[in-house]
């Protein structure tokens, strides 16, 4: 695969020398450097885990235009530590590499490249090799069909289909999209069948914003000889306003509610954890900071571990986010959070059995962050954040109480070009 990215490489040079054609060459992406110190990610006082340590990644866009002929090459250095010797795998490298070209009305995009999700996270299904077509029903209609290889080991197939239909008005204050999503994935021992439903809607007007998000995932699996149900739902529910715009105060409010449904009953063959095909569900500063959201340094362990890390899972989020724009280039944030089970049991995906933890509490967070622009495209910025866990965190036959605060702090140079 590196080779076909150097060939990809080379095309770019040999069109860009060439004066007889007509092309363009585009560049972006980011680079970023991160300081990270935390303590207590085990919540255990007895432990010193106290811990700090600087990494950095650069993100880099080749963007190749010919006409209505798109070519990207996305050079992807992966995140390391500073002193640590670089080691990035092959899909790493070209995290991104694909062609886009007209065919009639549609328009088809083939090659490796990332999920278009626009459910808040629910379904994001991570970068992978693939084909998407999309086609323009009306002006503020379309649809794309896409087929993707989610797993390139051997042995193993794993595809991804979806059906996407988006409402889009520049009239109208009113978005929306609805999606269909299957999963086929089978090896030697097992077959698993999951499907998706899901839309959402949002709308915004003179400094309001609401937007919500729901996902059903049904289908069967087959594993150990044994054959399971899907039966789970998740919604993501936002809310947002802006006092400027009325009282002239520098001030948006901002609310966040998710819920995952969770399994009742582990024993039985029915899965109703929310399951979503990558982690891509996150909220602040360290307890659901997974997936993609590059501002986290604590370990995933924290985020309870089990289904909840594959997205929001058993699990209930409120939260309340206040930024605060003290001047043209600097803005401050508050962040509040609670989170809970959704149900005290915790199923394993593979097994007949789960966890019963205490309480369905889990804990809260509050999260610090001050944004300040250093000049156009270049942020610095810093974050602290405190998880306070309750008594969720720990099984039912856990001789632990909550006894210790994890804490993180992070100072962050990003430049977007």
């Amino acid at each position: 695969m590196k080779k076909a990215g150097l060939l990809f490489m080379v095309a770019v040079a040999l069109i860009w020398s060439t004066p007889s054609f007509s092309s363009n060459l585009s560049f972006g992406g980011h680079y970023e450097v991160k300081a990270f110190a935390y303590d207590n990610a085990d919540m255990d006082d007895g432990v010193d885990d106290e811990v700090s340590f600087v990494e950095h990644e650069l993100r880099l866009n080749m963007d190749l235009t010919k006409g209505p002929v798109k070519g990207r090459l996305q050079i992807n250095s992966g995140t390391y530590t500073w002193g640590d010797e670089q080691d990035i795998e092959d899909d790493e490298w070209h995290r991104e590499m694909y062609i886009s070209f007209p065919l009639g009305r549609a328009r088809i995009k083939v090659g490796r490249m990332e999920t278009e999700d626009p459910f808040k996270g629910l379904l994001y299904a991570g970068v992978s090799d693939g084909l998407k077509v999309a086609y323009p029903i009306s002006p503020s209609l379309s649809t794309d069909i896409s087929i993707r290889d989610l797993d390139e080991e051997d042995g193993r197939r794993d595809i991804l289909y979806s059906l996407l239909i988006r409402y889009n008005s520049p009239d109208q204050p009113v978005r929306g999209a609805l999606g269909w999503y299957m999963r086929a994935a089978e090896d030697s021992t097992t077959e698993d069948r999951p499907q998706w439903l899901a839309a959402t809607i949002d709308t915004h007007r003179e400094g309001l914003t609401f937007k919500v998000t729901g996902a059903y995932l049904f289908g069967d699996r087959k594993a150990g000889g044994l054959s399971y149900r899907y039966g789970a739902y998740a919604f993501d529910i936002r809310g947002g306003y802006d006092l400027s715009r009325r009282w002239g105060v520098p001030l948006a409010l901002g609310i966040v509610m998710g819920y995952g449904s969770g399994d009742d009953d582990p024993g039985d063959r029915d899965l109703e954890t929310f399951l979503g095909p990558s982690p891509a569900y996150f909220y602040g500063g360290i307890f659901k900071d997974v997936g993609e959201p590059r501002t986290g340094g604590l370990p995933e362990a924290l985020n309870h571990g089990g289904l909840e890390a594959q997205g929001i899972g058993n699990q209930r989020i409120l939260a309340i986010d206040l930024t605060y724009r003290a001047t043209e280039r600097l803005d401050l944030g508050l962040s509040v959070a609670r989170f809970w089970l959704t149900q005290e049991r915790d199923a394993n995906l593979n097994t007949t059995s789960g966890t019963t933890y205490k309480k369905n509490h889990l804990g809260d967070e509050i999260t610090l962050t001050a944004d300040y622009l250093l000049s156009e495209g270049l942020t610095l910025h810093l974050q602290a954040a405190w998880f306070f866990p309750a008594q969720g965190m720990y099984p039912s036959t856990s001789t632990r109480t909550p006894e210790d605060t994890a804490s993180e702090y992070l100072a962050m140079i990003g430049w977007e070009f």
